[in-house]
């Protein structure tokens, strides 16, 4: 089972500018920055283990990672982020497999809070991470 430390240094010397500073000889300096990201990509999987509402959608126009209550991480890397959310145990929400007609469904689907509304809820609602997972699977997500 490849580790959460493989996995991130793996994507970042995959990085465009890391690569070109080793094409330039400045191996250091690479090395460098690939540890620094190394380091800040740990310390927001560990801030979302400790966020109760953590998760990540990904759809069929990217990916939105919910890491905190006013932190997002948009775009990115997909498989990266879902095997990340996997080791960290943060539950991925993937509907990129949903007809149009279904997905447009998700757009009524209140937003996940720790704090839910109460009852009835609209597209404008908060709701509990278990009812929004239980609306999503009723459309054919699958929840990992």
């Amino acid at each position: 089972m490849t580790s959460a430390y493989t996995l991130i240094n793996t994507d970042t010397k995959k990085w465009w500018y890391h690569q070109q500073l080793r094409e330039q000889g400045a191996h250091e300096e690479a090395r460098k920055r690939e540890r620094e990201n190394i380091k800040s990509t740990i310390r927001t999987f560990r801030e979302a283990q400790k966020y109760s509402v953590a998760h990540m959608f990904v759809g069929k126009g990217g990916m939105s990672f919910h890491y905190s209550p006013n932190s997002r991480i948009s775009g990115g890397n997909i498989p990266f982020y879902i095997a990340m959310c996997h080791k960290f145990d943060i539950p991925v929400i993937d509907t990129r497999h949903l007809s149009i007609e279904k997905s447009l469904e998700t757009i009524k689907i209140p937003m996940i809070s720790d704090t839910p509304d109460d009852p009835p809820y609209t597209w404008i609602s908060y709701a509990s991470m278990n009812y929004i997972f239980d609306r999503y699977r009723k459309l054919g997500a699958i929840i990992t």
